[in-house]
């Protein structure tokens, strides 16, 4: 039975350090997207784009630093639902107007159109 415990205590301590290093590791993993990848697609996301609010990232990184590594990809999943309605907004605001609605800042791809991935 010791030798159970002692499994099971070292079992529950590598779980927490585990823990401990998620959040630093995903802060790290958008940190990294936000300076590598992020610059080549425009910097900005639907959702921040049509509500002058944050990015997706922006958002990511905020609810991993405040809710941890699980807590943050479930939030920021809720997220990317509403970018992607954000989206679609404005590309039917696009096309309501005819092409004459033009985006403006770095979320836009030259020609006054957004541009979304």
């Amino acid at each position: 039975m010791n030798a159970f415990r002692k499994g099971l205590a070292l079992l529950l301590l590598g779980f927490c350090l585990l823990g401990l290093a998620a959040r630093p590791l995903g802060l790290t993993a958008i940190a990294l997207y936000q300076r590598y990848a992020s610059p080549y697609k425009g910097f900005d996301c639907a959702y921040g784009a049509l509500t002058r609010g944050q990015s997706c990232s922006e958002f990511g990184k905020q609810a991993v630093a405040e809710h941890g590594l699980l807590g943050g990809v479930h939030l920021l999943q809720t997220r990317f639902d509403d970018c992607a309605w954000a989206a679609a907004r404005i590309r039917q605001l696009q096309r309501q107007a005819d092409g004459s609605w033009q985006c403006q800042g770095t979320h836009c791809n030259g020609n006054g159109t957004f541009k979304c991935w």
